[in-house]
């Protein structure tokens, strides 16, 4: 009795619940490199933490000697943790653009540190930081 009882409700859950899986529509994620149009490195008067975070933001290629112009989206964030919270999230090591389930333009900032930065697109000025263990540092 109570296994028929069981699978009725499995049955009934399922035919109520299969309009609404048919309805949602899976889209690929394709994650893109995304550049900067303006310079990053641009705070001056910094001291402590916040000028040790802008070193490591603003990193100068070994190779060709060209100061690093990326990720002007999170950088005032960057230099504004550091300031606050003495937390350095290091040298920005990739950046993507891709959509999140919902359909919105997000990007993502990863760092040498293991942190990482997002924000949705177009960029409201505020970018999200998370520790390497997804805990928010940031705002």
């Amino acid at each position: 009795m109570k296994l028929n009882r069981f699978l009725f409700i499995a049955l009934y859950a399922f035919v109520l619940l299969l309009p609404a899986c048919t309805q949602m529509t899976m889209q690929p994620v394709q994650a893109t490199t995304t550049r900067p149009t303006t310079s990053v490195c641009t705070e001056t008067g910094l001291s402590g933490p916040a000028l040790q975070e802008n070193l490591l933001f603003c990193d100068t290629n070994a190779i060709n000697g060209v100061i690093t112009n990326c990720c002007s989206s999170v950088y005032h964030q960057a230099i504004d943790l550091a300031r606050k919270k003495h937390i350095i999230v290091g040298t920005p090591t990739s950046v993507s653009e891709t959509v999140d389930w919902a359909n919105r333009q997000v990007t993502y900032v990863e760092f040498t540190s293991g942190f990482h930065a997002w924000h949705y697109n177009p960029s409201n000025g505020v970018a999200v930081i998370d520790d390497q263990y997804d805990r928010r540092v940031y705002p």
